[in-house]
Formats: structure tokens, sequence, C-alpha cells
């Protein structure tokens, strides 16, 4: 939908109003299209629900103590990086901790298995 009175293009149909220059959508009676005094980009909305854009203190903690849970805790902390990753939910920054952390726990895990294997040759 296009608003006839500054020309910004709105991305939601159900709007009543113009979020640029506050026009009533709805009305059939209004003037023909004018030149925008001061044109603005359109300024870039999120549609996804996204969660906090920074990762709190207790939700980094909490990520960081699933690894020391004996057993399966590996297993848990891997797949919570994997749905941060992948997810559609999360924002930027809970992915490229995601990201950084899978990283380390590979390169831990290699470290473990050639320090592991050079022990037990010798």
């Amino acid at each position: 939908m296009i608003c006839k009175i500054c020309g910004r293009h709105i991305e939601n149909e159900h709007a009543n109003f113009c979020e640029n220059c506050g026009e009533s959508l709805r009305e059939n009676n209004r003037a023909e299209y004018r030149e925008p005094i001061n044109p603005t980009p359109a300024a870039p909305t999120q549609t996804n629900a996204v969660e906090s854009s920074e990762i709190s203190f207790k939700t980094f903690l909490s990520v960081m103590l699933l690894q020391i849970i004996p057993g399966f805790g590996w297993l848990i902390y891997v797949v919570v990086l994997l749905t941060w990753v992948f997810g559609n939910k999360h924002s930027q920054t809970h992915k490229n901790f995601a990201k950084a952390a899978l990283i380390i726990a590979v390169i831990s895990l290699l470290a473990s298995v050639y320090l592991a294997t050079t022990l037990l040759t010798l």
C-alpha cells in the first residue's frame, strides 16, 4: 500500500495511518499525491519476535554451566548452541555467541582427542 499524501510504501496492508506522515489510509476523500516535504528513507522494521539483542549474564552463565553437567551436559550444551545458530527467534548477538562457542568446543574436542591418543601411545 502507498500513502496518497507522502508516497511512502506501507508494508502493513491493514494499517489505518501512514507511519511517515500520520495521514489516514482508510479515507477515500483525501487530496491527490503530493511531493513529500522532507522525504526520509523507510526505517527497517523487525517482523520477527526477536528476543533481547543482548545476552544477559544469567543466560550466559546458565549456558556455560551446562558444560559441567556429568554425562549429557556437553550434548545439551551443543543442542542449545545449535538452536541459537539455526533458529529464527534469536538475535544476531545470540547467533554470534553460539557460533564462537561451537568453534571453541570443536577445537577443545580435537585437542582432547589428540592429547588422549598421544598419551595412550606412550
